[in-house]
């Protein structure tokens, strides 16, 4: 799945491909979006599928604390267009490019002096930022609700753009959903139809007046959709504890190969159901997408 494929690149970027390994920047992550949640009049954007990333103290970290290289450029418009010293961000090329992007932000050429290249063959890796985190005062991260920090960012964009157009830097387009609670839900889910036809991951959404926190919080949400998909049982395995002696997971394949095991789902009488029967069925799966690797 592509969660698990992204853990384990970032594992080889922090040991490969990383110049320093220090202290994580402080980042804001999301809960994912709830049946009961109530997200009218609320902030929503497409949500990335690439790289994220922290400029801070003149650096581009990941999230687990790992400081990437940059093209030079790209240093010389962050300390340009944020002289507050933060941006947060997601590292992108397009849509549908999740591998290509983490090739070519992970990859330092041997000629390059310690600067990186981030130019591909489907297009050029850029920064897209979405947040400008407040400075620290006394240990303590500033209390500036999410709407002005959203707009301080877009004008200090639009100010600087108008003399020079950035090569590497953007900012994520933010909309604000209707303030009556169906009308937004009838928008976000037009929204997320049109996002996920488009092969873009899914979207973001968040409260007006939330403050940027270091760890998650619930007034910023994802929404991504899942895929329906036939996969052939092949396997059984038994599970453990609780399912000591029970089906604990079905060995599944999809049609072009993938295996995995699938054990989500299953009833409590299922799991006590004679294996033999479920080998040789066809059963449909849920997933958020999945990988090469």
């Amino acid at each position: 799945m592509a969660a698990i494929y992204l853990s384990s690149c970032i594992g080889r970027i922090q040991t490969r491909f990383l110049s320093i390994i220090g202290k994580p920047p402080p980042v804001m992550l999301a809960h994912s979006l709830r049946a009961n949640s109530s997200i009218a009049g609320w902030f929503v954007s497409e949500k990335l599928d690439g790289v994220r990333a922290f400029w801070w103290k003149k650096q581009l970290w990941t999230r687990n604390g790992a400081v990437l290289a940059v093209p030079r450029d790209f240093r010389h418009e962050m300390e340009a267009y944020f002289p507050g010293g933060k941006a947060d961000g997601e590292l992108f090329i397009k849509r549908d490019c999740f591998q290509q992007t983490m090739s070519a932000v992970t990859k330092l050429d041997k000629e390059s002096n310690g600067w990186a290249n981030w130019s591909t063959e489907v297009g050029d890796v850029k920064f897209f930022v979405f947040d400008i985190p407040p400075p620290a005062r006394g240990g303590n991260i500033q209390k500036i609700p999410a709407r002005t920090r959203i707009q301080e960012l877009n004008r200090m964009f639009v100010n600087l753009i108008s003399k020079r157009k950035p090569r590497y830097v953007r900012i994520v387009p933010t909309a604000q959903l209707p303030n009556d609670e169906r009308k937004a839900r009838v928008v976000l889910a037009s929204l997320l139809k049109e996002t996920l036809a488009g092969k873009g991951e899914g979207l973001m959404v968040r409260h007006p007046d939330s403050l940027y926190i270091d760890g998650r919080s619930h007034e910023l949400l994802k929404v991504k959709g899942m895929e329906d998909e036939e996969a052939l049982v092949f396997d059984v395995a038994l599970g453990i504890g609780k399912y000591d002696g029970l089906i604990g997971a079905l060995r599944c394949m999809l049609m072009n190969g993938v295996t995995f095991e699938c054990g989500v789902g299953l009833s409590d009488e299922q799991r006590a159901s004679n294996p033999a029967e479920f080998v040789g069925k066809v059963v449909t799966v849920k997933h958020q997408g999945v990988t090469d690797k």
